[in-house]
């Protein structure tokens, strides 16, 4: 499985079956939300990344942007906003956890650059946005 086909499959596990899975770059992903049920784990399509060689060995690394959004109202206020993006916020923790148990990967980094979404897309909807850099495990 690549790297996308992992990620997918944890997004799509029991622990994550209350949200939507959606890969895509931003543009048809900002469509695409419109269309599905949310809360959703956006896995946007990688920019760019690095393979690996060694002794014989090789593993692929992407730095990936995942997104974790749900609907909010139209100019909900602070208050509003700030709950929907810590729930989200928690939901990017738990998902991290499961990268690091997956076996699939190197640890990720204890300390994780993310932003906050406040209703910056065509559909309303507020969030956190996590930068991951994700080394696979090594391949024989």
């Amino acid at each position: 499985m690549n790297i996308e086909e992992k990620v997918k499959a944890i997004a799509q596990s029991d622990e994550f079956s209350a949200y939507t899975y959606v890969f895509e770059d931003w543009e048809t992903a900002d469509h695409v939300i419109d269309r599905v049920p949310l809360p959703a784990i956006i896995n946007v399509c990688p920019l760019q990344g690095q393979i690996e060689r060694k002794n014989g060995r090789w593993r692929d690394m992407e730095y990936i942007n995942i997104a974790f959004i749900d609907k909010v109202e139209r100019d909900a206020d602070g208050t509003e906003n700030a709950a929907v993006y810590n729930r989200m916020k928690e939901a990017g923790f738990a998902f991290i956890n499961a990268l690091n148990n997956s076996g699939w990967f190197e640890r990720v980094p204890d300390t994780l650059p993310y932003s906050v979404i406040y209703e910056q897309l065509s559909s309303i909807v507020t969030g956190v946005l996590f930068t991951i850099e994700l080394r696979e495990m090594w391949h024989c």
